[in-house]
Formats: C-alpha cells, sequence, structure tokens
C-alpha cells in the first residue's frame, strides 16, 4: 500500500444547519469588519501623518541647495534611488515574494500614482507598503468569508458531511485570522515608525511587538494550509467549487507574509532579540497566583470541581468537564483553575474556546483523571479536525495529571486524542494515547513536559512551536504492512518559526510493539511539505528505530529541503552511520545549532513557563558550553 495519510472515501449527507451556522457567523465577522474598520482608518491617518512629516523633512532638505542623496542599498539588498516612482519601487518591494506580479497588482491601485519613496530610505517606508498589503490581505479574506458562508452552491445536491465538516473547519479558521490580521495593525505600525527612531528606542519598540506579530504570521499562514488541507482530505465537488478561491487567497495571504518578514522575521529579529523578549511576564497571569500550579492537589484552591460522585452546587462540584468549562469567565487575567477528580470522562465535541483564556486542568494523575473519545476520520466521516478527544484554543492554557485518549484504534486511520492550538501552553505530567494522529500540534507555542504520547503514523504532527522536555515517546503496532513515524511537522511559510523540538526524551517502543518490533519499521519523522523542522537533541533512542532514521512522505517526494537534526543522542537507534543521505539530514548538530532549538531561543519560554512553577530546561543543559 502506498505509505501516505488515509483518505476516506465520500458519504452521503451534509449537515442539516447551514442557515443558522451562515447567521452566526456572519453576525461575528460582521462585528470584526467594524473593528477592521476603524483600526485601518486609524492606520491610514497615521501613515498620511508620517508621510507629510518626511515630506516637509524633503522640502527643507532640498531648500538648502543641499544635492539629492546618493543610490542607498537596503538591508535586503536592494538598491534604492530616493527619486524612484512608486510602480519601480513597489516592484522591487513585492521581489520578495513568491507571486511578485500579484503583489504588484494588488498593491499598486491602492497606493497614490504620485506617491514617491523617498531619501529616508527603503526600509522605512516599505513599512507603509507592508500596511497596505494588511488593507489588501484583510479585505480580500473578508471576502473569501463573504463567499464560504453565503455564496457557495450546490449545497443541496452535495449533502455530504464529510465536505460541510471541511467547509465548517475554514469559516473557524478564517475567522480567526481575520482577528489576527486585526490585531497585527498596531504592532506593525509601531514597528515600521520607530524605523524613524534611535537604535534603542527601536529596540524597545521590537522587544514589545516582535514575539506576537512573529507568532501571528505562523498561525494565520497554518490556519490558511488547514483550510486548503481539509477539503483535500474530504474531496468531493466542494474541493472543485472552493479550489480557485483558496488558491487566489494563499497567494495574497503569502504575499503579505512575505511583505511582513522583512520588517520582523524568523531569522532576524526573532533569534536575535529572544532573552530581551523573555524579560516581560504574561499578561494574563498574575503575580500572586504564579506559584499555583506547582503546589500539591490538596494545597491548591480550585474554583471549580469535577466529579462523577458527589457533584453539586452546594460543594461546588459539577458533574461533566464540558460544564465546568462553560462556567470559567471570558477573557480571565488570571488562572481559572478546574480540579478533575479521578474517572473517566467521555464527553462530546469537548473544546476550550478562544475567549476562555488561562484555564488551568488540573487532574489526579495520569491514568486516573481520563478524558476518553474514539471519534476517526474513518467511522464518523469528518475531517482530523473534528476527531479530536479534547481541544484547546484559549491562550494560557495548563494541564496536570491527566490522560488524554482515542480509542478509535489503527484500523480507523486519523484519530486525534489532543489537539491544542493555544499559545503558550503548558503540558505537565499528562499522557496522550492513540494511533494515528494522536497529538495535534496545529499552531502557536506549546511547551510539554514529562508526558507520555502514544502512537502509530504521525503520532505529534501539527504546524505549531512544540517543544518537548523528558518525555517519553512510544511507537505502538501499526496495522499490517504499516510503518510507524513520530513526527509529521508542517511549515507552510518559509519566514515563520514553527517546528518540534525533542530534548532529553525517551523514544521506546511500547508494550504491543516491543515483541514483534522487527516486523515493522519505526521512523523519526516524515516531512509534511518540504520545509518541515524537526530535532532531538540529547535523547535516548531505542532499537525499533529504523537505521535510516528518517522517511519520505511518500515514493514521490524528496527531503532535501528540510531541516531534520540530531544532537549527541545515545541509544541503539542514535547510530547516525546509516542515516539516509540527503542535504535536508544534520546529523551532528553543532552546539550553536542546537542552542537554536532550545526553550530559551526557540520560543522564548523562560518568560511564560517560569510563571508556572513548571520545571523546565532553559538551555541545553549540562552539555552546553
Amino acid at each position: 500500500m502506498e505509505y501516505d495519510k488515509l483518505k476516506p472515501t465520500e458519504s452521503a449527507r451534509f449537515a442539516e444547519h447551514l442557515t443558522q451556522t451562515q447567521t452566526r457567523t456572519r453576525k461575528n465577522i460582521y462585528a470584526q469588519y467594524v473593528v477592521v474598520a476603524l483600526i485601518s482608518i486609524l492606520v491610514t491617518l497615521a501613515i498620511v501623518t508620517t508621510i507629510l512629516v518626511v515630506t516637509n523633512h524633503k522640502h527643507n532638505y532640498k531648500s538648502n541647495n543641499v544635492p539629492s542623496p546618493p543610490t542607498r542599498v537596503n538591508s535586503t539588498g536592494l538598491t534604492h534611488n530616493p527619486e524612484t516612482p512608486l510602480s519601480e519601487s513597489l516592484t522591487r518591494i513585492c521581489q520578495v515574494t513568491r507571486y511578485p506580479d500579484l503583489c504588484v497588482n494588488s498593491l499598486g491601485k491602492y497606493m497614490n500614482k504620485n506617491y514617491y519613496i523617498d531619501e529616508i530610505g527603503y526600509g522605512e517606508k516599505h513599512g507603509n507598503i507592508v500596511h497596505v498589503s494588511l488593507s489588501v490581505t484583510t479585505e480580500r479574506l473578508k471576502k473569501a468569508l463573504d463567499y464560504f458562508m453565503m455564496e457557495i452552491n450546490g449545497y443541496d445536491e452535495v449533502k455530504d458531511s464529510f465536505q460541510w465538516s471541511a467547509h465548517d473547519d475554514c469559516v473557524e479558521l478564517m475567522e480567526e485570522s481575520v482577528e489576527l490580521l486585526t490585531r497585527s495593525a498596531s504592532p506593525l505600525l509601531q514597528l515600521s515608525l520607530s524605523n524613524y527612531s534611535t537604535t534603542n528606542q527601536r529596540n524597545i519598540q521590537s522587544q514589545r511587538y516582535t514575539k506576537d506579530l512573529m507568532t501571528w504570521m505562523a498561525t494565520i499562514c497554518a490556519n490558511q494550509a488547514t483550510c486548503t488541507e481539509g477539503f483535500e482530505e474530504a474531496g468531493g465537488p466542494l474541493k472543485d467549487q472552493t479550489a480557485q478561491t483558496l488558491q487566489e487567497l494563499w497567494q495574497i495571504v503569502s504575499n503579505h507574509l512575505a511583505l511582513s518578514s522583512t520588517i520582523v522575521n524568523c531569522d532576524n529579529d526573532v533569534v536575535s532579540h529572544r532573552r530581551l523578549m523573555g524579560l516581560g511576564s504574561p499578561s494574563w497571569i498574575s503575580r500572586r497566583n504564579m506559584d499555583q500550579l506547582s503546589r500539591p492537589i490538596d494545597n491548591m484552591q480550585p474554583n471549580i470541581t469535577v466529579s462523577q460522585h458527589d457533584y453539586g452546587p452546594a460543594n461546588g462540584t459539577v458533574r461533566s468537564i464540558k460544564e465546568a468549562i462553560k462556567m470559567a469567565p471570558k477573557k480571565s487575567k488570571t488562572p481559572f483553575v478546574i480540579h478533575v477528580k479521578a474517572g473517566r470522562y467521555e464527553e462530546t465535541n469537548l473544546m476550550v474556546g478562544t475567549s476562555k483564556t488561562n484555564i488551568w486542568l488540573i487532574g489526579d494523575g495520569k491514568g486516573k483523571t481520563i478524558i476518553t473519545g474514539s471519534k476517526s476520520v474513518l467511522r464518523n466521516n469528518v475531517t482530523t479536525l473534528k476527531t479530536p478527544t479534547f481541544g484547546v484554543k484559549g491562550p494560557g492554557f495548563m494541564a496536570r495529571g491527566i490522560t488524554f485518549e482515542n480509542t478509535a484504534g489503527a484500523e480507523n486511520h486519523q484519530a486525534v486524542a489532543l489537539l491544542v492550538r493555544s499559545e503558550q501552553s503548558v503540558f505537565y505530567d499528562c499522557e496522550m494515547k492513540g494511533y494515528q494522529d494522536t497529538l495535534y500540534v496545529l499552531t502557536n507555542r506549546q511547551f510539554y513536559r514529562n508526558c507520555d504520547i502514544y502512537g502509530t503514523i504521525d503520532s505529534i504532527f501539527g504546524k505549531a512551536q512544540a517543544m518537548f522536555q523528558n518525555c517519553t515517546i512510544y511507537s505502538r503496532k501499526p496495522m499490517e504492512q504499516q510503518k510507524n513515524t513520530i513526527t509529521a511537522q508542517k511549515r507552510p511559510c518559509p519566514y515563520t518559526c514553527s517546528g518540534i523540538s525533542i530534548h532529553e526524551c525517551q523514544i521506546r517502543a511500547a508494550p504491543d510493539l516491543e515483541p514483534v518490533k522487527s516486523n515493522y519499521s519505526t521512523y523519526l519523522g516524515r516531512p509534511w511539505n518540504e520545509l518541515a523542522t524537526v530535532v532531538y537533541m540529547l535523547s535516548y533512542i531505542g532499537d525499533h528505530v529504523d537505521p535510516q532514521g528518517w522517511l519520505q512522505w511518500n515514493s514521490t517526494t524528496q527531503i532535501d529541503g528540510v531541516f531534520y537534526g540530531e544532537f549527541m543522542n545515545y541509544g541503539p537507534g542514535a547510530d547516525t552511520s546509516h542515516r539516509i543521505n540527503s542535504p535536508g539530514i544534520h546529523v551532528n548538530m553543532t552546539i550553536v545549532e542546537a542552542t537554536r532549538f532550545t526553550v530559551d531561543q526557540f520560543m522564548g519560554g523562560s518568560s511564560w513557563i517560569g510563571q508556572t512553577k513548571v520545571p523546565f530546561q532553559a538551555g541545553l543543559g549540562k552539555h552546553q558550553k
């Protein structure tokens, strides 16, 4: 059989509540439109003010009979003449994008044809063009939402629940991207205006805004890719009907992110300022709550308790996790602690929504507090994004002492136990158990400590910045003729920071695989796309891992463009002498290379993981020199 994600066949029924969903979604997005419009007006006024100041400076400069400034070389290496017309300057600026012709055409009509790039420099004026790109991208995204909510035809004929699942996913992801684009307007403006300031002033601004912008850019990029993946997974007429719209939208979004990366990007600002960015505290955690997670359960004062016994309003106890999440306040600035007592909890559609910030879910320990489910792509005819037993989107989420499992089994293909989209989320002493696609690290920065992950194909997969420390990753027995792959990472945009870092972990065979491990091949990872990034550092690798180490996605793909790294691992599977030969495989990472994938440099973790009192290693550890 071809080794790839198994895709289900089309099924027969489509969701019956399209009108209700469209109305609800449209009301939400109208509110966002108003916010976007107000911010766009403010941004435009700021840009006009900047242009007037610069124009006045230019007039004074030339009135003193000083010769026109010479051609300059900017930070991107492009030469620039101060009197170059907009059309030529825009063409040069758009060279950094993947679709330069579209960039010029889409941005040009929004800019005054008599507008000139003046002597203050390409980089500074480039910031204004990035804001024009932001307006264009937001407008296109809103139009796409209109299309997906109201203009798609043929639903009566299609009526396929799988296709509806993909459509529903896409609308939700687009809504989030509109919100993130809206939120990015002010930080982008501040960073572009800071170019007029001194170096120290600019650094202060960069420290304040860079971290958020990079995370939002990566999430927008990942959302677009996930939307497209959903329709490809579902197939059918709806896939063909939406293909052109999604392709055009992807090109616009890709260009905007490329332009934004010239102001802030993964390889420059984020890496160089990582330690400076780690000096602040998470905005949603007050100082008096910083040490809550480090306390024993008996000493912690939960806001609410979930129990299958002795529940009732008199003692602040409810019976379901869903009810407890519903009771949590929206946009909380302090932790809302939910203690889930020992028991087996099987609830449908368990999701911590975006507005439920800073929820701490505390169980009684692995194997004691169990959140279970069995939804899968094959059995339930839905997208992978709809299969999780438990999902979390709200930022600042923390979990400790809980088992998340999906019992669908290997025969039912993709079946997620835990889906994480939460920014700055922490999982401590938890367990994730499944088969194919156990842990979906979709977006944002995530930290896992002392966790156990069980799976077969693509046990850990996604587009996030995910860090695993002191975890044990178990490969289970797959179906006949299948291969195990521990990771499947995807980095849709080259200028965003995402990847999977496995640091001081144990890579072992699960009890069901151990006696038959010679019959199945297990690999450290396979690339979900050509920019996949995964590293194993200072970890034990068992003898169940194939000597080649890494695997292609399928028989027609290459791995030359990936970054697959290994640093000072040990154990019988850590021998790199027979690793697959490819420019993308780095079996002898240097200390400098490895340090880039530590908690501090990879995700600025000291500022937010440290506040939870969960133990972590900021650098490489005792091997760091």
